[in-house]
């Protein structure tokens, strides 16, 4: 199991890398499942993090079985298969939003 901690106290990962940074961390998390040892963590304050897993979700690459998704060390939840997160606690990946809506007057 690969768990996402979005946290403001998290590692911030430059937006080129995220993917690749996923993509390692669910490699060690599918190993941690074969070797019947634990889980991997990461906790990240960039929002494109959660962003990039829900498309690699959606396109198939990572298992949307194996990824939850926390936000200041609580559980969110699960992405569906298409990527889409259903509880959306304030504060969790909006930041995006926020600045559009103040850009567009919102």
């Amino acid at each position: 199991m690969l768990k996402i901690d979005y946290s403001k106290t998290g590692t911030a990962y430059p937006d080129f890398a995220v993917e690749s940074c996923i993509k390692s961390a669910y490699d060690c998390s599918i190993k941690k499942d074969v070797e019947k040892k634990s889980y991997c963590a990461v906790s990240t304050s960039t929002e494109n993090y959660l962003y990039a897993t829900q498309a690699l979700i959606k396109e198939g690459r990572i298992d949307f079985n194996k990824v939850e998704f926390y936000f200041e060390g609580d559980l969110v939840g699960k992405a569906n298969r298409y990527g889409k997160i259903d509880n959306y606690p304030d504060g969790f990946g909006d930041t995006m939003d926020r600045f559009l809506d103040r850009i567009i007057g919102l």
